[in-house]
């Protein structure tokens, strides 16, 4: 029954819609998302949704695996299943595969409840790994890079560079978040 002015009313409503949206990281292969994500899952005490981790458990092997028994178009498939999945719901902190935002419908899923975070990360900084089929040598890295980039820039709400340590990182994304 208390009376509220304007400007409480605002704020409230962005703190609801705050609690309410989901937090998507995206970028590149080994830029970050899952360690910034559990940084951030834990400071805001939201439920992390890694959704390579969850394809992993899903299809009961390490996704380059997947990718050598499959191919990279069945994994794809059964990424934009999940995050159609993942991004329904709202109030966790999603973070994607670095390929994720290569079809559209997965880009709209994303912000349909969600605000879209690209982790800006130098690829002479990113590591090559045999776990990452697409990225598993320098060359591989900068070739995604050059052609990911003005993807990932077109898809994210904000932009953050990550230079320094994950603590760093989440110091700024708070910031930028809230």
């Amino acid at each position: 029954g208390e009376r509220r002015g304007p400007e409480r009313i605002e704020s409230l409503n962005r703190e609801l819609c705050f609690e309410k949206r989901n937090i998507v990281l995206i970028g590149m292969p080994g830029c970050g998302k899952t360690t910034l994500g559990a940084l951030l899952s834990s400071a805001l005490g939201r439920p992390l949704r890694d959704t390579d981790v969850e394809i992993e458990a899903r299809a009961g092997m390490p996704i380059a695996e997947l990718f050598r028994r499959y191919g990279e178009a069945r994994f794809r498939e059964l990424e934009c299943g999940l995050l159609r999945e993942v991004c329904a719901t709202g109030g966790a902190v999603v973070a994607t595969g670095g390929g994720a935002v290569l079809r559209q419908e997965n880009v709209d899923a994303m912000k349909k409840n969600g605000t879209v975070v690209f982790l800006d990360r130098p690829p002479q900084s990113l590591l090559p790994s045999d776990e990452r089929p697409l990225a598993d040598n320098p060359e591989k890295i900068s070739a995604l890079f050059r052609a990911r980039y003005p993807i990932y820039t077109a898809a994210a709400d904000l932009t953050l560079p990550v230079r320094g340590t994950p603590e760093q990182s989440l110091k700024e994304l708070l910031e930028i978040l809230i």
